[in-house]
């Protein structure tokens, strides 16, 4: 090479080393998708460049035309490259098939093969010939139809490699524009020198500019590299809705760099975009070390975060969620922050609430508690005192005084009776009641309940039935709180049915496949029935229905509430049927005794 050759030969050998640096540059990034495809089009332009330099310093005709045939090796490389590149740029990587690629290579093996036959048949060139032009020797060809057939393939790859580039520039948030217009400077630039040369529109006909244009090309591609971080920076989850959620979006790529971030995450980090884009997220959220540390490796998750302490503490819903490529590899991840502070001062404030009603119940509690402890003695010693005078047991009594002894029993009663229902409701809510399970026949809770509201039944001239087979297996529970539970419906049915009916207490067993099964136990009555819009409110604590029917009929309101929870803290369930003015059945189970239930356990 001449001095007089070198402003033509050196601009070659610069863009050739720019190209091959930024093949190998981008050659170690090749996981990110496009990288492999940018560093083949790199690499076959600076191949381009190189030979054509040697081409254009060679003398004899031979060497020239071998340099010649070497370069179309990059030449034929560049539009499929590019093509590849674009698709894999714009969201296309779908396409990108080895049936594809293999199809995509079977134009260029083809040219290749005629370029290197060329002698023999003449149909790339069919006339090839030397002439000097100074300061150069150049090859002059005619071109064959296989030679135009090439430049439209070509051209139609690169154009439409081109328009996909285009479409995403217009696409693209202004984050990421100036990193594809680089690509797209890259791309216009060979084209351009490409068509100046191809149809001699330039003033040294003869000089090849295609490979002039590939060092703005190496200049357009390396300012996209070093300044924009290009293809580093990959916008693998950018989408205009993204950019008006109200939740703070983070996208990372596989290397934890933060490739994109909406408004919201902005005002939640206190930086910009600008600022944070291309930096590892370590850095960009050093503030909140122990978050980096615990989601460093996590792929996906959702949970709850707290960031900053005191008054300024903030609380957010965390999703990190994988972004996969084309090939389901992992491509980085996707980190969406919703601010949930709002809700947890909410849900704060009801904790506090819920606690302070728990310990106002708990003190209620403690309340009933010794109330009904203090009143228990005192009542029961009134009850017995007047059942002795009305014994005559301190001397006669008048009809007057009996009649006033007959009330106070009747009323101390009442309240030895509400006494007793508080004060197991008291410990049923604070799990304080003792259950003691043994295996017990049911017809001894039967016959304790019958013996025991016997009196009650005589006085309103009832008749009871009792249907308890003799074969009925034993029961596994308590026989005091069965007892009071049964004595409760039988009560209940005797209270609320007018005088002179019948009150049906039933028993079953209910075999289950593979255990024991339950007793069935009911209580049938058909007195006044419960109304309809009453029956969802039957077991609630104090009810007592505006019927007045049934407001007749003294009671607390707690003892069916009672029974409920003694038959479910036996392991059985409660319900019943009325239809009003009919009658009531009354239902609940109790588990049989397994053969391993030989033993008593409180």
């Amino acid at each position: 090479m001449n001095w007089q050759q070198a402003p033509y030969v050196l601009p070659l050998y610069a863009a050739a080393g720019v190209s091959v640096a930024i093949a190998l540059y981008v050659r170690r990034r090749r996981s990110t998708p496009g990288a492999t495809a940018f560093a083949l089009l790199m690499a076959a332009a600076g191949e381009w460049a190189l030979t054509y330099a040697l081409s254009l310093t060679s003398v004899g005709k031979d060497i020239q035309l071998f340099w010649i045939k070497v370069r179309y090796i990059g030449i034929v490389i560049v539009p499929g490259a590019w093509l590849t590149f674009a698709l894999l740029q714009t969201g296309y990587g779908k396409w990108v098939t080895q049936r594809n690629l293999i199809l995509l290579i079977i134009e260029p093996l083809i040219i290749l093969l005629l370029i290197w036959t060329n002698e023999w048949h003449m149909m790339y060139w069919t006339e090839v010939t030397q002439e000097q032009l100074d300061p150069f020797f150049t090859i002059h060809t005619h071109r064959g139809v296989f030679y135009w057939i090439h430049v439209a393939y070509s051209y139609l790859l690169i154009v439409f490699s081109s328009a996909l580039l285009i479409s995403k520039v217009l696409r693209s948030p202004r984050l990421y524009r100036w990193q594809s217009l680089a690509v797209l400077f890259g791309a216009v630039g060979p084209i351009i020198g490409d068509v100046l040369s191809t149809f001699g529109l330039l003033p040294l006909s003869w000089l090849d500019m295609t490979p002039f244009f590939f060092t703005l090309t190496g200049i357009a591609m390396a300012w996209g590299v070093f300044q924009f971080r290009l293809l580093d920076i990959v916008p693998i989850a950018r989408d205009t809705v993204i950019e008006s959620m109200s939740d703070g979006v983070l996208v990372l790529d596989d290397e934890d760099r933060i490739v994109d971030i909406n408004p919201v995450a902005e005002g939640i980090i206190s930086q910009t975009a600008s600022e944070v884009v291309g930096q590892p997220a370590e850095e960009v959220l050093a503030p909140w070390p122990d978050l980096v540390e615990r989601y460093r490796s996590v792929p996906e998750t959702h949970t709850e975060i707290a960031v900053g302490e005191g008054a300024v503490q903030l609380y957010f819903d965390l999703r990190i969620s994988p972004l996969r490529d084309w090939r389901r590899r992992l491509a980085g991840r996707l980190i969406v922050l919703r601010d949930i502070t709002d809700r947890k001062i909410m849900e704060t404030e009801l904790q506090k609430t819920k606690e302070a009603a728990e310990a106002a119940n708990q003190a209620k509690t403690d309340f009933i508690s010794v109330v009904t402890h203090e009143l228990r003695s005192p009542m029961s010693a009134i009850h017995g005192s007047a059942t002795l005078l009305a014994d005559e047991g301190a001397g006669p009594v008048n009809a007057e005084q009996a009649e006033f002894l007959d009330i106070i029993g009747f009323n101390t009663r009442r309240m030895i009776t509400l006494v007793t229902d508080l004060n197991d409701i008291s410990r049923i809510e604070s799990g304080r009641i003792l259950l003691r399970f043994a295996a017990i026949p049911m017809s001894q809770v039967v016959a304790d309940v019958v013996n025991s509201t016997q009196a009650q039944i005589e006085e309103m001239r009832h008749s009871l039935k009792i249907k308890v087979p003799d074969d009925l297996p034993p029961i596994w529970g308590d026989r005091t709180r069965l007892g009071q539970i049964l004595t409760n419906l039988v009560s209940n049915a005797c209270k609320f049915t007018p005088k002179r009916n019948e009150i049906i207490i039933c028993a079953e067993h209910v075999a289950d496949e593979g255990n024991p099964g339950v007793v069935h136990v009911s209580v049938k009555d058909n007195g006044i029935g419960i109304r309809a819009e009453d029956q969802h409110k039957i077991f609630q604590k104090f009810f007592r229905a505006a019927d007045e029917e049934v407001s007749e009929v003294p009671g607390t309101g707690l003892g069916l509430s009672i029974a409920k929870s003694l038959v479910e803290m036996q392991g059985g369930q409660i319900w019943f049927e009325s239809e009003y003015h009919k009658g009531t059945t009354f239902h609940f189970t109790v588990p049989v005794a397994e053969e391993s239930d030989n033993f008593a356990k409180v």
